[in-house]
C-alpha cells in the first residue's frame, strides 16, 4: 500500500532552493553590515563583529537543520535572530537592512495575520534604530519600508512557488498510487485471463476425455455377459470415470470468473 509521508523540512516548508537563497541573501547582508562598521574604524565595530558572528551561526542552524514541521523551535529561533538583529541594528545602520530577510521568514513562518503584525513592528523598529544610529534622514526612513514591501512581494512569490510545488508533489503522489491501481488492476485481469484459458482446456481434455471413458465403458457393459466377473471391474471403472468427471467440472467451475 502505498503511503505518503511529509518530508523533513527546515524552519518553513520551503525548498532547499528558497532556503539556501535566503541564507545567501542574509549572508551577503551581513557581509555588508561587517564593512560599514569596519570602514567607521571606532570602538563599535568590535562589538559588531562579535554579534555578527553568533547572529550568522543562528541564521545557518535554522535555515539548514531539519525542525519538524510547526515545531514551536522554529518560533524561538526567529525570536532569538531578532533580538540579535536588534543588537547589530542599534551598533550599524546598516544592519537594518538584514530586517529583509527577517521580513520575509515572518511572513512565512508566523500564522497569518501575525506575520503581517511583526513585519510592520518590525519595520517601525527598524526606522527608529536607523534614524538613532544614523541620523534622520529619507534613506533611513525609506529603507526599511521598501524592505518591508520587498519583503511582501519576496513572501507572495514564495507562497506561490511552495503552493505550486505541493499541487505537483499531490499530483505525481496520485498518478503512483493510480499506476498502482492500474498494475494491480492488469494484473488481476492476467489471473482471470489464465484461469478462463485453464478452465477451457481442463473441459477440452480431461472433461471430454472422462466423457468418452464413461460412454466407452458403458457400451462394453452391454457386451459383457452378466456372469462375468470382468463386468464389476467395468462398472467399478465407469464408477471412477464419474467421479473423477464430476471433480473435473467442480475444478473447472471454481477456476470460472464470478
Amino acid at each position: 500500500m502505498h503511503t505518503v509521508t511529509e518530508p523533513a523540512t527546515g524552519v518553513f516548508r520551503g525548498s532547499p532552493v528558497i532556503r539556501g537563497a535566503l541564507g545567501l541573501a542574509l549572508g551577503l547582508l551581513l557581509l555588508v553590515t561587517v564593512w560599514a562598521a569596519a570602514d567607521r574604524k571606532d570602538a563599535a565595530v568590535t562589538l559588531v563583529v562579535v554579534l555578527a558572528v553568533p547572529f550568522a551561526v543562528v541564521a545557518a542552524v535554522g535555515l539548514m537543520r531539519p525542525f519538524p514541521v510547526e515545531s514551536p523551535q522554529r518560533y524561538g529561533w526567529l525570536a532569538v535572530l531578532t533580538l540579535l538583529w536588534i543588537a547589530l541594528a542599534s551598533q550599524e545602520a546598516t544592519a537594518s537592512y538584514l530586517a529583509l530577510v527577517l521580513f520575509v521568514l515572518y511572513l512565512l513562518l508566523l500564522p497569518s495575520p501575525w506575520g503581517a503584525v511583526a513585519t510592520g513592528v518590525a519595520t517601525a523598529l527598524a526606522v527608529m534604530l536607523s534614524v538613532a544610529v544614523a541620523g534622520p534622514s529619507t534613506g533611513a526612513i525609506l529603507g526599511p519600508v521598501l524592505a518591508g514591501v520587498a519583503a511582501i512581494a519576496i513572501a507572495m512569490v514564495v507562497r506561490s512557488m511552495s503552493a505550486v510545488s505541493e499541487s505537483r508533489r499531490q499530483l505525481i503522489d496520485e498518478l503512483v498510487r493510480t499506476r498502482g491501481l492500474l498494475a494491480e488492476s492488469e494484473r488481476q485481469a492476467g489471473i482471470i485471463t489464465e484461469r478462463e484459458r485453464l478452465a477451457h482446456e481442463i473441459h477440452d481434455t480431461v472433461a471430454q476425455g472422462l466423457s468418452s471413458i464413461q460412454m466407452l465403458l458403458h457400451a462394453a457393459e452391454r457386451d459383457i455377459p452378466a456372469d462375468s466377473g470382468a463386468l464389476d471391474r467395468v462398472h467399478l471403472a465407469r464408477s471412477t470415470a464419474a467421479r473423477s468427471l464430476r471433480e473435473t467440472r467442480a475444478i473447472i467451475a471454481a477456476l470460472q470468473p464470478d
